[in-house]
């Protein structure tokens, strides 16, 4: 399996190795792992050789697909993938139906802007990484090759990171479930690498009175009578290649306490201290 990075649909190699190096190495590389009994078999998981990131808390991590470029077959699949991946990751996924439900109808159909729908959707269901599936190449007869492109946006920042491009071999039509996983397990682990700049955050979508709405609940690894401290939203630093290089959260303002759960992953709070939350600040555990 191969991956690569483009940038804007061009191959700025030397831009790229600049980047890498920034990030202190992390080159995007991927573990080909051979099933049991199979010396030739597709592979049915990818690691990327990333750090390791220690994170208590989940993450929810959004999926979109050009409908142009994807085929609906293959979305399907991948889509059946997301739960499955999700479990080896510390993730919560939100599928496409669910990003689509959260846009408001008069925005219809999805913008083009997806730097400005991230920012809609981190706020409700509260999705921090948005992966966009741009395209999805399977061949016509096997064995074959075959190419996905996928890029991702943290909607924290916000921030679309260069797009990558996944390759693998199609021995049979059955590697093509496989290729979906790898698909999916390259996403959730970029994701999840990428999130560490900022701390785990979740956000107030709603407010009234005295009670507070927010948008992570016990998926997300939320217990009740936890402490979220209010932190206004702060200040991200680039390195000189524009990638992000860290983020410098603002003093704390107040608190709040999750008393209980509801819906989907999401939670109810109410004041314990200081100011309660405006629309942009963030809430952090």
């Amino acid at each position: 399996m191969a991956l690569h990075e483009k940038e804007d649909g061009s191959a700025d190699g030397e831009r790229l190795e600049k980047q890498r190096t920034e990030l202190g190495g992390h080159d995007a590389k991927i573990e080909r792992r051979t099933a049991v009994g199979k010396e030739d078999s597709m592979p049915t998981s990818s690691t990327l050789a990333l750090a390791p990131v220690k994170q208590r808390m989940k993450i929810k991590v959004g999926v979109l697909f050009d409908r142009d470029r994807v085929p609906a077959g293959a979305a399907e699949v991948l889509i059946d993938a997301m739960t499955t991946v999700s479990m080896r990751f510390h993730i919560v996924p939100v599928p496409p139906v669910e990003i689509r439900e959260a846009i408001p109808r008069h925005k219809e159909p999805l913008p083009k802007d997806l730097v400005g729908l991230s920012q809609v959707v981190s706020i409700y269901p509260g999705v921090r990484m948005l992966v966009r599936v741009e395209t999805i190449q399977l061949p016509k007869k096997f064995p074959g090759h075959g190419i996905a492109r996928i890029h991702l946006i943290d909607t924290a920042i916000p921030h679309r990171y260069p797009s990558l491009e996944i390759t693998n071999q199609l021995l049979t039509k059955v590697d093509v479930v496989h290729f979906m996983d790898n698909i999916v397990s390259v996403a959730f682990e970029q994701a999840v690498y990428r999130s560490a700049i900022i701390p785990w955050f979740c956000r107030v979508f709603y407010h009234e009175n005295h009670v507070w709405y927010v948008n992570a609940g016990k998926d997300s690894g939320l217990k009740k009578g936890d402490r979220l401290a209010v932190v206004a939203k702060g200040k991200l630093v680039r390195a000189p290649s524009g990638l992000p290089a860290g983020w410098i959260l603002d003093d704390t303002k107040g608190a709040l306490r999750v008393d209980r759960f509801f819906g989907k992953d999401l939670a109810v709070c109410s004041l314990l201290d200081g100011r309660g939350p405006e629309n942009s600040d963030l809430l952090v555990k």
